[in-house]
């Protein structure tokens, strides 16, 4: 099939856009990788998802469907619970927040056949954001807080809730934990956003010999559901870091390892 110059420039186009959101879905392919399914590696996979500088119009489309559809399983992501972001900011005042997400790395969550771990926490801001250079500023802040060269910062999330309540700073933080020691990791780099350091007074556990190891599952209709797995643990890997302001709907992402764009103003 003969490529058109339209056809050319959407090629061109995707082979900069498409192409680097495989790559960075599959970061954590290595030259020698071999965890095969059926005898394909996911090196195999990831360069099949590649488009090719003579790839035809249905090749793409074949390509960017294999990716979504059967990688991504686009089409099986859950319902969501919410409102539109311009709803949500006419019924609901707060004031800026620092929100920072942790995630479990790809390869593990595929070696146990799950979608990976999720965690996040999240501070008031009181620091400037009028200027550019203010949110430059957060974001290299934040930057050497949680990267070291090519080292993220990690903890184990686990089943064991650690609160930390500052009244008068303005902190409210709950930490889902393996132990106390990566709970008190986590508060003390968010507080260290603002130069703050942690005070162990305002720092409460509690502990559960609950076992969540086995999935729940409910009866609707004649038909058997399995439920989330409650509290799972896993590690878990600093992926971005995201400024919210009541007023602006869009957050923005200050910093991203995961393959969401940072704001390209900053």
């Amino acid at each position: 099939m003969t490529i058109t110059r339209p056809s050319k420039l959407i090629r061109d186009y995707l082979r900069k856009t498409f192409n680097k959101e495989v790559v960075e879905w599959f970061a954590d392919v290595t030259d020698n990788d071999f965890d095969t399914v059926g005898g394909i590696t996911r090196k195999d996979i990831r360069n099949a998802c590649i488009i090719r500088s003579k790839d035809t119009i249905p090749t793409m489309h074949m390509k960017i469907s294999l990716f979504r559809y059967e990688i991504q399983q686009a089409h099986l992501k859950p319902d969501i619970y919410g409102i539109p972001t311009l709803d949500f900011h006419e019924s609901v005042v707060y004031l800026p927040q620092v929100v920072i997400h942790w995630k479990e790395r790809s390869d593990i969550a595929n070696a146990n056949n799950r979608a990976p771990i999720k965690a996040q926490c999240s501070i008031r801001y009181k620091g400037a954001y009028e200027s550019r250079a203010d949110l430059v500023a957060l974001k290299t802040k934040i930057k050497g807080i949680f990267t070291t060269g090519q080292s993220l910062h990690h903890w184990t999330k686990g089943k064991n809730k650690y609160s930390y309540r500052d009244k008068i700073k303005g902190y409210e933080m709950i930490v889902t934990a393996g132990t106390v020691d990566d709970a008190k990791d986590v508060i003390s780099k968010m507080l260290a956003i603002q130069n703050d350091v942690i005070n162990n007074d305002y720092l409460t556990t509690s502990t559960t010999d609950r076992s969540f190891a086995a999935r729940e599952t409910i009866q609707v209709a004649g038909r058997i559901f399995e439920k989330p797995k409650r509290r799972p643990a896993g590690e878990v890997y600093f992926s971005r870091a995201e400024f919210k302001i009541h007023g602006m709907p869009k957050d923005l992402v200050l910093v991203s390892v995961d393959g969401k764009s940072p704001d390209e103003s900053l």
